[in-house]
This record gives structure tokens, C-alpha cells and sequence, in this order.
């Protein structure tokens, strides 16, 4: 039985989209010259990379949550490398799409999705500099009888099991594994980025919150 918490069909569809974009534009950038040539190949890197990430968070198999002991789970390094080659490729087109803009914009097939992509580009750029300056975190979650730590992205937390209200799976948007905090904002763990089943995931930390509040107490 799958643990995936969006549809199938989703998933497949997602995955599909971003393989017939890698084709598309790979096969453009074998026809164009120019700046076009390397705004498609930069373009079509991104999509490959995409879709790695979309087979491994939204396809791919994952492996059990282990029931007792600390937890020390790491986003796979291919999943990372996939990620930060979809980002660069996505810079990289990002300036290449607006140099075609500048100097032939008919080369551009839809100028819709080129400004969408530059501007997307020029969303990520304050990412960008956190991961230069080590801000930006690469997903892990560990969990021991003191409590649980988890960095992602922006985050970067670290909760004592008596501060943490309840652990649950989050089944609609954003998916993942929301720990509900005593005080102060929640932490959502997204689904896809650890090799982990969220329900198990939320299953076995929210069992390791009530056993520490049971050692509390005794």
C-alpha cells in the first residue's frame, strides 16, 4: 500500500509534464542558435533535474520508520544534487531567456512562461544567497527522548518534547508532518524530502512524545 499522501494520478501527471518539458525543450535547443540555444539547454537541465526530484519525492518507494530509538534521518544527497541542479539551470536559463528577450524576441515561444520563469528565478535569489552564506538548510530530522530537531530549508528548530502539543500528518496542502506547537508557530516537516512515509513519520514521533511525557511524570 502506497503511503503517499497526494493522488496517484497527480503524482504520474506531474512527473509526465516535466518529462515532455525536458524533451521539448531539449529538442529546441538542437534547432536554435545563439542565446535561444542556451536558454533551451539550460531550460531543458532544469526539467531533467525536476524530474528527478518529482521521482523521488512524489514516486519512489521510501523505507520504514525503525519504532524505538533516536531518529537521524537525512534528505538522500541525490535528491539534493538534483535539487541545486534544477535551481542553477533555471538561474542560468533565467538569464539566457532575458537576453533572448533583449536582442530577438521572436525566438521566445511563449512570453508568458519566459517572464514567469525570469521572475521565478528572481524570487529564488534571496535563497540563493542563503545558501552561500549557509542559511539554507538541507532537510534532516533527528528525534532522541529530549526532543526534536529539524532543519529544512529556512527552518532550523529545535523543540523539547514538553513544548510540542501533538504530532500529525498534514493530508491537505502543505502535505507533510505538522508538530503542533505548545507556543509559538507550528513546524511542517514537507512530505518528500526524507526518505520516510509521513504517516510513519508522524506515527513515530508523536509515539516518542507520549513516552517522554509518560517519564516526566513518573
Amino acid at each position: 500500500m502506497s503511503g503517499h499522501l497526494q493522488p496517484r494520478w497527480a503524482r504520474w501527471a506531474c512527473l509526465v509534464m516535466v518529462v515532455a518539458a525536458a524533451l521539448v525543450f531539449a529538442v529546441w535547443a538542437l534547432v536554435a542558435d545563439g542565446p535561444a540555444r542556451v536558454a533551451a539547454a539550460a531550460t531543458a537541465a532544469g526539467a531533467v533535474g525536476a524530474a528527478v526530484v518529482v521521482q523521488r519525492m512524489l514516486v519512489a518507494r521510501r523505507q520504514p520508520v525503525p519504532p524505538e530509538g533516536d531518529l537521524a534521518l537525512r534528505a538522500p544527497a541525490g535528491l539534493v544534487a538534483a535539487v541545486l541542479l534544477a535551481w542553477l539551470a533555471v538561474l542560468v536559463a533565467a538569464i539566457a531567456w532575458v537576453v533572448v528577450l533583449a536582442t530577438d524576441v521572436g525566438e521566445v515561444g511563449s512570453l508568458a512562461g519566459t517572464v514567469a520563469m525570469v521572475l521565478a528565478a528572481l524570487w529564488s535569489v534571496p535563497d540563493l544567497l542563503r545558501l552561500v552564506t549557509g542559511r539554507l538548510h538541507r532537510w534532516r530530522l533527528d528525534a532522541d527522548g529530549g526532543g526534536v530537531h529539524y532543519r529544512g530549508r529556512r527552518t532550523d528548530v529545535s523543540l523539547p518534547w514538553g513544548d510540542v502539543r501533538r504530532v500529525r500528518v498534514s493530508d491537505e496542502k502543505p502535505f507533510g508532518v505538522r508538530i503542533e506547537v505548545r507556543e509559538g508557530s507550528d513546524v511542517l516537516v514537507p512530505d518528500g524530502p526524507l526518505p520516510v512515509w509521513s504517516a510513519d513519520l508522524a506515527r513515530a514521533l508523536e509515539t516518542r512524545r507520549v513516552r517522554a511525557g509518560r517519564s516526566r511524570r513518573t
